[in-house]
């Protein structure tokens, strides 16, 4: 079976919210961000894989509407190293909504759900649903994983080898400590075990484990 290709998403999330709107020049725009040439993982194979998890959920069309809106938004500015990306990500997120003419409490749970990425915390049932989704890479088969690793490392080859090393180990240990990684059953019982497996051993892999 062909994957819907990436303008397909946006077309069918927009059309539910806004029929007949014409919205392509913000979608290449989008596109345009999520080229970059310092993007190794935060890119549009993100954006897909996101989508594809969604895809996998039954949800009424709204909720699926706004999470996919949120995919394409949450990092559209993403400068490693910066902690105010989700901020701007948000703001760009409902200046543009704003101007298409979609409805403000829409755009308000879009925006909430891009800044609850900072922290990945959230009491709000459809955020932690997002949340998951956006750490299901977390769970996937180790060979998937260790592609991922390598590629956020990539995205902050501007900093010294040991420091970023120092903040990752930071990132490994504190989640693993958690007593869960995921939030809803559904990635719990799919992602949970591996997604444990994989951060134990990528800790192994730098030396920094135990």
């Amino acid at each position: 079976m062909k994957s819907k290709a990436l303008i397909d998403y946006w077309h069918e999330a927009i059309e539910y919210l806004l029929p007949g709107s014409k919205s392509d020049g913000l979608f290449q725009d989008i596109v345009f961000r999520y080229n970059e040439k310092s993007r190794s993982y935060h890119n549009l194979n993100h954006i897909t894989q996101m989508l594809e998890k969604i895809d996998d959920l039954k949800l009424n069309a709204e909720d699926e509407t706004i999470l996919v809106i949120a995919t394409f938004m949450h990092d559209v500015i993403y400068l490693p190293g910066k902690t105010d990306n989700e901020y701007k990500s948000a703001e760009y997120s409902a200046q543009n909504l704003q101007q298409l003419g979609v409805k403000q409490p829409i755009i308000e749970k879009i925006s909430q759900l891009i800044i609850d990425t900072k922290d990945h915390q959230s009491d709000d049932e459809l955020s932690r649903i997002f949340l998951d989704i956006d750490m299901s890479i977390l769970g996937a088969p180790w060979e998937s994983y260790h592609e991922y690793y390598k590629n956020v490392k990539k995205e902050f080859n501007n900093i010294p080898g040991i420091l970023y090393n120092i903040g990752r180990r930071k990132f490994l240990k504190k989640t693993l400590e958690n007593n869960h990684i995921f939030y809803t059953k559904h990635f719990a019982d799919l992602y949970e075990a591996q997604a444990r497996e994989n951060m134990k051993k990528e800790l192994q892999s730098l030396g920094l484990f135990g």
